[in-house]
C-alpha cells in the first residue's frame, strides 16, 4: 500500500500513523466507488421497481446516505442500521469525503476543522490536534490510518449490501461485487515493523518539524 510506504518519507509520523497525502485520494474514492455500486445495482434492477419505477430517477439523484437507506426498503428487503457498524462509518466518510471536495473554511476555521472529525481522532484514524493548533486540520486527516480505515468501510458496506440481497434474483452481480473489490490486506505486522525502522518524528532537519507537526527551535 502506497500510503504506507510514505513513513519513511520525511513526513510527520507518531508512534503508529503518519502523513500521507495519499489519504485524501482513498477518502474521495473509497466514496465514489460505493456510490457507483449502488446506481449500477439501481439501473441494473429499475425493471424490477415496478411500484416505483417513476422514482427510479429521483431515487439516482438522492445523496448517496439516502440511497443506500432507501434502496433495500424498495425492493423489500432490511435496510441498514443507521445505528450501528458499518454504517456508521460510512457515514463519517461521506462527511468527509464532502468536506474535502466542497471545502468551505470559513464554516469552521482552517485549523480547526468539522466537528465531527473528532470521532476519527477519537479512534486514532487522524493525527491528534495539537493544543496550539498549528497544524492545519487537512494535514490531520491525511493518513495511512485514514487510507485503511476509508479502504475497510467500503468494503464493510459492499459486505453488508451483498447480505441484504443475499437472496436476490441479481447474485451474479453481488458475486461479482465481492470479487471485484477483495478486503483491504492485514497490514499491521508489516506496519509495525516500518514504525519500528521509522519512530516518531522528534526533530527532522528535512522537514523542522517534531512529531505533532509543530516547528522545531
Amino acid at each position: 500500500m502506497r500510503a504506507m510506504k510514505d513513513r519513511n518519507q520525511p513526513v510527520m509520523r507518531t508512534r503508529d500513523n503518519h502523513y500521507t497525502e495519499n489519504a485524501c485520494k482513498a477518502y474521495i474514492f473509497t466514496a465514489i466507488t460505493l456510490e457507483s455500486i449502488i446506481n449500477e445495482f439501481i439501473w441494473m434492477n429499475a425493471s424490477d421497481m415496478s411500484s416505483a419505477k417513476h422514482l427510479v430517477a429521483e431515487i439516482q439523484d438522492l445523496e448517496i446516505r439516502r440511497k443506500y437507506i432507501l434502496v433495500p426498503l424498495l425492493f423489500g428487503v432490511e435496510t441498514y442500521d443507521k445505528g450501528a457498524q458499518p454504517f456508521q462509518d460510512f457515514e463519517a466518510l461521506i462527511r468527509l469525503r464532502n468536506d474535502l471536495v466542497h471545502y468551505r473554511m470559513k464554516d469552521y476555521g482552517e485549523k480547526e476543522g468539522p466537528r465531527h472529525l473528532q470521532r476519527l481522532r477519537d479512534a486514532g484514524v487522524l493525527l491528534a490536534k495539537r493544543p496550539s493548533g498549528e497544524r492545519i486540520w487537512l494535514s490531520d486527516v491525511s493518513t495511512f490510518r485514514g487510507a485503511l480505515w476509508a479502504c475497510r468501510v467500503m468494503h464493510e458496506m459492499k459486505v453488508k449490501f451483498c447480505e441484504l440481497f443475499s437472496s436476490h434474483k441479481q447474485a451474479h452481480f453481488m458475486c461479482m461485487l465481492l470479487n471485484s473489490f477483495p478486503p483491504p490486506p492485514d497490514l499491521e505486522e508489516e506496519y509495525a515493523a516500518l514504525c519500528s525502522r521509522y519512530p516518531p518524528t522528534k526533530h527532522d532537519s528535512r522537514v523542522g518539524r517534531d512529531e505533532y507537526g509543530e516547528t522545531c527551535g
